[in-house]
């Protein structure tokens, strides 16, 4: 039962990239030209093999990928693990760009200069977390978990992380994916993955919105003080600014390439924050797990000899777990979930990564 979950599971991936990175090519000779537009159509397409899949199941969204309300206080416990898990993906994030190029940050800017705050916090926040939560810690997280869990998060982030196909993303996207599995497995719900993925996209849109229209009002200021000659507000302009360059031109993509050579100076600062940030979420999460009456079960999903759960056991079909779920007669170790699916998927997306 398990291989066969994992086969579902990897047919899923495959469809997803082909239809996300090919079909929207599609689109664009049809002359769908507009950079917001593509990128909304981008996550439908995604999202569309995973939709087809659950629509062919004869089980509710709760069961086949672990819809399951939460409570306040699990709700507010999730505020400060967002957080955590935010400055961990700024540290790998950072380490990957002293190899790599941040292949996000002059996207998600260009977007937001061209677009409204509520069309761009819905298109880059809100929908890929949708889209992308219910393909990777819904589809295919189920139907890996059939096997051992911590399996199961590990292959599924691993995915998660190669399907942006750029080796920027591809770092960060894997830890958080496996932290998402497991803040999931502590409530018993995907709901947290979402919320904490709307977050982390979503601080970035509205720092980019604040900081560039903050930056573009002192550049318009400095050159309207330029022409009048008033050289002291000049001067108290480029303070403000903190050395960035509000008199040229091209200030905003001055502005968005001044941060590669900053890496290393904020390495240490960044590293420092996060491994408080691990401590903390540790405690956070497993506080969490106790509240949900989930702590032993978090527990086990470490343990060598964990069992398989049933199944019809998702991450929210447990009520009363105990140690990694129903015990089953198949062994969980080995490469159950390498299929042919998952071999032509992982390939498609490392050949666009490094090309």
């Amino acid at each position: 039962m398990k291989k066969r979950g994992a086969v579902f599971a990897n047919r899923v991936f495959l469809l997803s990239i082909l239809c996300a990175q090919f079909l929207i090519y599609g689109f664009v000779i049809l002359g769908v030209s507009d950079i917001m537009a593509l990128h909304f159509i981008t996550e439908v397409l995604l999202v569309l093999p995973g939709v087809v899949f659950l629509l062919m199941q004869r089980k509710s969204i709760r069961e086949s990928i672990g819809v399951r309300k939460i409570s306040v206080k699990q709700l507010l416990l999730l505020i400060p693990i967002a957080i955590c898990i935010d400055k961990i993906a700024e540290l790998f994030n950072l380490l990957s760009q002293l190899f790599t190029q941040n292949e996000v940050g002059g996207y998600m800017a260009d977007l937001v200069v061209k677009y409204p705050f509520l069309i761009a916090f819905f298109v880059i926040a809100v929908e890929p977390a949708v889209c992308e939560e219910l393909v990777y810690r819904g589809v295919v997280y189920q139907g890996y978990r059939r096997g051992r869990i911590l399996t199961a998060a590990l292959v599924s982030a691993l995915l998660f992380g190669l399907m942006h196909m750029n080796l920027n993303q591809f770092v960060y996207a894997f830890v958080i994916g496996v932290l998402f599995a497991l803040v999931n497995e502590a409530v018993g719900s995907i709901v947290p993955s979402v919320l904490i993925h709307v977050y982390i996209n979503g601080r970035s849109v509205v720092l980019l919105y604040v900081v560039i229209n903050f930056l573009k009002e002192l550049h318009n200021k400095y050159i309207a003080a330029e022409l009048a000659g008033d050289t002291k507000t000049m001067e108290l302009l480029k303070e403000l600014s903190d050395g960035l360059p509000i008199q040229s031109e091209n200030w905003l993509e001055e502005y968005l390439n001044s941060g590669t050579g900053e890496v290393v100076t904020m390495l240490p600062y960044t590293i420092v924050t996060s491994v408080i940030a691990v401590i903390v979420l540790f405690f956070l999460v497993r506080a969490l797990a106790r509240i949900s009456g989930r702590e032993e079960h978090l527990k086990a999903i470490f343990r060598q000899k964990q069992t398989a759960p049933a199944a019809s056991e998702t991450v929210s079909g447990d009520e009363n777990p105990v140690a990694g779920g129903v015990q089953a007669e198949e062994q969980v170790s080995g490469f159950y979930f390498v299929t042919p699916s998952l071999v032509i998927g992982v390939l498609i997306c490392v050949v666009m990564m490094f090309l």
